[in-house]
């Protein structure tokens, strides 16, 4: 595992590709290249916006809030709630009710 920091024990598979993508400079310039030609607005905007963890927090527990709710209503709807019942119980409009397949 030519200079590489990975134990000793590390399977030659995982090593042999640690080897080539990450000593490898030409191959890591491209990926890294490919990554920011697809994803460079989002890593600007990360590195200008002003970072708030309690914003951050926020928006974590809004996500996973509605992605309780969408597990929910696919439940509801596998067991054969109407769309009406289920926008009733989740507050959910029904028209997002209906976008959501179980």
């Amino acid at each position: 595992m030519s200079g590489s920091n990975l134990p000793a024990d590390t399977p030659v598979e995982i090593a042999t590709l640690e080897d080539v993508l990450f000593n490898d400079r030409r191959i890591r310039e491209e990926i890294l290249s490919d990554f920011f030609k697809v994803h460079s607005s989002e890593v600007i905007n990360m590195l200008t916006a002003e970072w708030d963890i309690n914003t951050a927090r926020k928006v974590w527990e809004q996500e996973a809030q509605e992605e309780k709710i969408l597990e929910m209503v696919i439940g509801m709807k596998n067991e054969g709630m109407a769309d009406d019942a289920i926008a009733r119980v989740t507050r959910l409009p029904i028209e997002r009710i209906r976008e959501i397949h179980s």
